[in-house]
């Protein structure tokens, strides 16, 4: 059993890896013909506003789990007649989400792009009219997604996800000339329909069918769930939109920047943070329906421990190498030296996201499952706080650094009430939250050290040695030789993972 988590976890994480070695050559083929144009910062205005109009799907499709993985331990005919009523639903909600799409498009582009980029808005608005109808594919292929976690298909939906993106690839590579800007939202939305085409034909194969239906009687717990999950999204759309209006009062190439920053910075969530949080998603469903919350919460424990750990080193390692990873992803074509200083700011101030966002999807995913809605719209509430204060003072004294730290901010705020009302949702004691603030507390200062460690060494023994390729792996190893130590010294290994064993 212990060898099956293993297997999927090594599985998902390998197709995950060449799904994002695809989207880097996406990425590649995008910095070279656009930069960090204007062009390129409507498009991404136009991608938030679309994901703005899709915000109530993800709760609707996050209240479905829970309920349909009940049901089909009772009767699979009862959860699919179920399953068809809520994506009745969702599917409705798409549909009147393109439609203001088309009717208050000119509104949704004044509010989330600064007077001071009027280009930027003009484009933004062609973008908005080709993107649109990706709004359907958004809602099948997130629900489709999610539903397959219930029949723990964890492995497919990486290997889906993986043909989307070289569906995506491929019709960027050829189309690009054709096209020109628009070429992004037509391959993206190709890559989403081979996704929901290859999510059909397996839910299909596992019997699950689709069968349109009036959505009533969805419950009480799924209305309650979403209720709660809807307020905090849409808390968080206004978060989005008030992130793209700040950059855009900032230089041309601010919000690309801070794209490509987020797509590397993605890369490690999803690969670790996704997946485990995935992955462990049917085994908190199975302790729910027990009410075994104590086991529940040794094995998150163990679980986020094993990812900050992991992923701070990782974090740190790429922080150290930030110029060289910018300059051999992007550095050609249209991408100049401005574009690559920006960038590689941009991935300084983003890429220790990845802790709180990956730690906090484990624990988001228990929350849910134990019906703690509630719980997770607090933490949605903290969140859209810090990060729009964030934001706003850093667009007010117009320093561009402060600004892009918002991310940071917001996720850091979210994981500390996450953990902190998981605490109390799963009885454990102040003692034991003390003892993890002293965890962080020490595991900040081992990456300080090892990090302060490796460059004066560096500095030291290969001065006057421009950034290649050798110095990037003689910074990683020299990393390494002092951080491995220094967690072990520390003791923040103690306890890693002897108490709980992940079957």
């Amino acid at each position: 059993m212990a060898a099956t988590f293993k297997q999927n976890f090594v599985w998902t994480t390998c197709l995950s890896a060449v799904s994002f070695l695809t989207g880097f050559a996406t990425l590649a083929v995008i910095s070279y013909q656009f930069g960090t144009s204007a062009e390129l910062d409507a498009y991404w205005v136009a991608f938030t506003i679309v994901n703005v109009l899709a915000f109530p799907l993800a709760p609707l499709r996050e209240a479905l789990v829970p309920e349909f993985a009940a049901m089909r331990r009772e009767d699979a005919t009862l959860a699919e007649r179920y399953f068809s009523r809520v994506m009745t639903l969702i599917l409705m909600v798409a549909l009147t989400g393109i439609a203001l799409a088309y009717l208050l498009s000119e509104h949704l582009i004044a509010a989330a792009v600064s007077s001071n980029q009027p280009t930027t808005a003009i484009l933004a608005g062609s973008h908005l009219y080709w993107l649109a109808p990706s709004l359907i594919l958004i809602a099948v292929s997130e629900t489709q997604s999610t539903i397959l976690v219930a029949y723990n298909r964890t492995v497919e939906q990486s290997i889906f996800r993986m043909f989307g993106a070289l569906t995506t690839l491929g019709v960027l590579f050829i189309l690009v000339d054709t096209l020109h800007d628009k070429v992004i939202a037509s391959s993206l939305m190709a890559g989403q329909f081979v996704t929901v085409a290859c999510q059909y034909l397996t839910l299909r194969r596992v019997g699950l069918k689709y069968r349109p239906s009036w959505p009533d009687k969805l419950g009480n717990r799924f209305l309650a769930v979403s209720g709660a999950l809807i307020f905090t999204y849409a808390a968080s759309q206004i978060y989005a939109i008030t992130e793209k209006h700040v950059l855009t009062t900032f230089n041309q190439g601010v919000i690309s920047s801070f794209q490509y920053a987020s797509a590397i910075t993605n890369v490690i969530i999803t690969i670790v943070g996704v997946n485990l949080s995935n992955l462990m998603w049917p085994r908190f469903l199975a302790y729910a329906s027990s009410s075994n919350r104590v086991k529940m919460f040794n094995e998150i424990t163990v679980v986020v421990r094993i990812i900050i750990l992991f992923i701070g080193g990782l974090c740190t390692t790429v922080w150290i190498n930030a110029n060289f990873l910018i300059n051999i992803i992007f550095a050609r074509g249209a991408f100049d030296a401005a574009a690559e200083a920006m960038t590689t700011e941009s991935l300084r101030l983003a890429i220790f996201a990845a802790i709180p966002i990956s730690a906090g999807l484990v624990m988001g995913r228990a929350l849910i499952s134990i019906g703690e809605a509630r719980s997770v719209m607090y933490t949605g509430l903290g969140m859209v706080l810090v990060g729009c204060l964030t934001l706003l003072f850093g667009g007010g004294t117009g320093i561009t650094q402060l600004a892009l730290l918002h991310w940071l901010m917001a996720n850091l705020c979210g994981t500390l009430i996450q953990a902190v009302l998981l605490l109390r949702v799963c009885s454990g004691s102040k003692e034991l939250f003390v003892k993890s603030v002293w965890w962080i507390v020490r595991f900040t200062l081992a990456l300080l050290f090892a990090a302060t460690a490796s460059q004066f060494c560096l500095r030291t023994y290969v001065s006057g040695v421009d950034i290649d390729l050798l110095e990037i792996v003689l910074s990683s190893i020299c990393f390494g030789f002092f951080y491995l130590p220094l967690i072990w010294i520390m003791g923040l290994l103690r306890g890693l993972p002897v108490n709980v064993k992940l079957r």
